[in-house]
């Protein structure tokens, strides 16, 4: 779904106990350009990143809340975490339970080569001024 950050009245994620400073942390990198991308690059760990209008405002929506037994017990098969947002209009979207997020092994929904692909070229033309010298496949 696509949701304009002022049109949230909360979001809540929902995580097994191990993984609450994960998140925490995660939370104040949830900067608008990467929700466009749905990819964390360098660049969304800057303090400008985390300094944003935009961020910030979503920030302030978000609680986090330990998912109980049933999350810690599916650990560390999978991650699981589920995430609720509330809309001012009074729409509510709820993922579910996730326990292989894209980019996990285990995750037979996301095209792996994909991600793994884009991770390889973003970090190599970090350490590489010309980006055509890195060897890739393409998707």
């Amino acid at each position: 779904f696509n949701l304009q950050v002022d049109e949230a009245l909360q979001v809540s994620v929902f995580f097994f106990f191990k993984q609450k400073t994960a998140y925490e942390i995660s939370a104040c990198l949830v900067g608008s350009e990467m929700c466009i991308r749905d990819r964390l690059e360098p660049k969304d760990y800057s303090i400008s990143a985390i300094e944003n209008k935009t961020t910030r405002a979503l920030m302030e929506k978000i609680t986090f809340q330990h998912g109980g037994k049933e999350y810690d017990e599916k650990y560390p098969d999978g991650i699981p975490t589920s995430i609720q947002v509330y809309t001012k209009g009074g729409q509510q979207y709820d993922s579910q339970l996730v326990m292989y997020p894209s980019g996990h092994a285990r995750n037979n929904t996301a095209n792996l080569e994909s991600i793994l692909n884009y991770k390889f070229r973003l970090l190599g033309n970090l350490a590489m001024e010309n980006e055509h010298c890195l060897l890739y496949t393409s998707p």
